[in-house]
C-alpha cells in the first residue's frame, strides 16, 4: 500500500498492534497503539468503551507527561503506546480504542476496537446436585425439582453442564446436554415446563429451566432445573450430573446418585390413611415414603435428622434406631389384613430358629434354639 503526503493535509496511521487479546484473571499483558507521522501528534490515548460512554485508561502527551489508572503502566517509544495490565482483573475485560489528537486538535481513531478477553476455565470442584427422593413411578411431581449446577467457565464455550443416567441392568449410558440434544428430540409443554426429551425406553426427562447462565465477575454459573419420569424398571438406576469441556469431563466436577422410583403399589393397602413407610435408599432413614389418600410422597428429614417410624416423625438422628433399613419394604404392598407366611425353619448346624410373624413395623422376637450343650460367649444370628 502507498500512502501519498501533501503538507497541508499530513495523514496519521492508527492501529492497534491486535486486536484480540485472550488471558487468564491475574496474569501480566500488554497491547500496543502505534501512531505515525510523530510531528503532529500532541497526544496519544487509550479509551476503555463503557456504552455508551468511554473512560480514560492511558493517555501520553508529547514531549513527556502521561497518565495510566491504578493496576497499569504506560509507556511510549517508537511511536506507540504501550499499555500494560499488571494483574488483569474482570473490570479489564471489554473492548478498547486508541485515539491519536493532533495538534490542531482534530482526532484520528483506531479502526476498529481492540477487546480484551477474560479467559476463565471451569473451576475443578464438585457440581451441587440435587437429586429429589419423590420420583414416583412413571409420574412425575412439579413441586419437587431436582437441579444440575455448576461453574462451565467464561466466556461461553469452554464448558457446559451434562446429565447422564445408566441403565441399572445393561448399563447403557443415556445424555441430557446441549451438544446431544436437538431441536427435533424436543416435545413442547406448557409453562412452568419447557420441553420433555425421551431418553430410552421407560426413561423421561422434563426439563423446567436449562437457560444462559448470568455473568457475575467473568464466571459462568449454570444450573439445569428438571424432573424425571421413570417406570421401575429405572430404579436404583445411576444418575451423574458433571461439567462437560469439548468432548472431555472436567476433573473433579462429577457427583453421581443412585435414583430410586417409588412403586405404584407401596400405598395400596393404607386405606387412604396417613401412613409412613420405609424408602429403598439407604441413608439411616433419613428419606421415607408418606402415604396419604393412597398417594406416595418420597421426603427426607433435615440436617442431623432421622425419620422415627415408631414416633413417625423426624427426630435427631443420636436418638433413632434405624430399623427400617435392617428389611427395607418400599417394594412389597402393604396390606391392613396379614396372613401369617409359611416360611421354612432355618437349619444351622449348631442353632436353630423358629419362624416368626410380625405386622409390619412393629417388633418382633427371634427364637433360637442351641443344638448342642457347648457354652459360647457369643452368638450372632445375621439376616441372609
Amino acid at each position: 500500500m502507498l500512502w501519498f503526503f501533501f503538507p497541508e493535509n499530513i495523514m496519521i496511521d492508527v492501529a492497534f498492534e491486535t486486536y484480540k487479546l485472550e488471558s487468564s484473571i491475574g496474569s501480566q499483558v500488554s497491547v500496543k497503539c502505534f501512531a505515525r507521522n510523530t510531528n503532529s501528534i500532541k497526544s496519544v490515548l487509550i479509551r476503555k468503551i463503557v456504552n455508551p460512554l468511554s473512560t480514560t485508561v492511558a493517555n501520553v502527551t508529547l514531549p513527556d507527561m502521561s497518565f495510566h489508572v491504578d493496576g497499569t503502566t504506560v509507556s511510549y517509544s517508537n511511536n506507540s503506546l504501550t499499555l500494560t495490565f499488571t494483574s488483569l482483573t474482570c473490570s479489564d475485560d471489554g473492548q478498547y480504542t486508541c485515539i491519536v489528537i493532533k495538534e490542531d486538535e482534530s482526532q484520528i481513531e483506531s479502526p476498529a476496537y481492540l477487546l480484551v478477553q477474560i479467559k476463565n476455565p471451569p473451576k475443578h470442584e464438585a457440581v451441587a446436585f440435587i437429586l429429589h427422593p419423590d420420583i414416583k413411578e412413571n409420574k412425575y411431581d412439579t413441586s419437587n425439582v431436582h437441579t444440575c449446577s455448576g461453574d462451565v467457565g467464561y466466556p461461553s464455550g469452554l464448558g457446559y453442564l451434562s446429565l447422564k443416567i445408566t441403565d441399572p441392568i445393561t448399563n447403557a449410558s443415556f445424555t441430557y446436554d446441549k451438544m446431544t440434544v436437538t431441536e427435533d428430540m424436543k416435545i413442547p409443554l406448557d409453562l412452568p415446563f419447557k420441553f420433555k426429551l425421551s431418553l430410552s425406553s421407560g426413561l423421561s426427562i422434563i426439563i423446567v429451566e436449562d437457560d444462559e447462565p448470568a455473568i457475575v465477575n467473568c464466571t459462568r454459573k449454570k444450573e439445569i432445573k428438571f424432573l424425571l419420569q421413570a417406570t421401575r424398571d429405572w430404579n436404583k438406576a445411576k444418575i451423574r450430573c458433571r461439567v462437560v469441556s469439548e468432548t472431555n469431563e472436567v476433573n473433579f466436577t462429577s457427583v453421581e446418585k443412585d435414583m430410586y422410583v417409588i412403586p405404584d403399589a407401596v400405598c395400596d393397602g393404607s386405606n387412604g390413611s396417613d401412613i409412613y413407610v420405609p424408602h429403598e435408599k439407604i441413608d439411616h432413614c433419613r428419606t421415607y415414603i408418606r402415604c396419604f389418600n393412597y398417594k406416595p410422597t418420597g421426603q427426607i428429614c433435615g440436617p442431623r435428622l432421622c425419620f422415627d417410624h415408631q414416633k413417625k416423625y423426624c427426630d435427631w438422628c443420636t436418638a433413632v434406631a434405624c430399623e427400617s433399613e435392617m428389611s427395607p419394604t418400599t417394594e412389597e404392598q402393604i396390606t391392613t389384613t396379614y396372613s401369617t407366611p409359611v416360611v421354612p425353619e432355618i437349619q444351622c448346624p449348631l442353632l436353630s430358629c423358629n419362624p416368626t410373624s410380625v405386622f409390619e413395623m412393629e417388633t418382633g422376637n427371634i427364637v433360637c434354639v442351641l443344638n448342642t450343650s457347648m457354652l459360647y460367649d457369643n452368638i450372632t444370628v445375621m439376616k441372609k
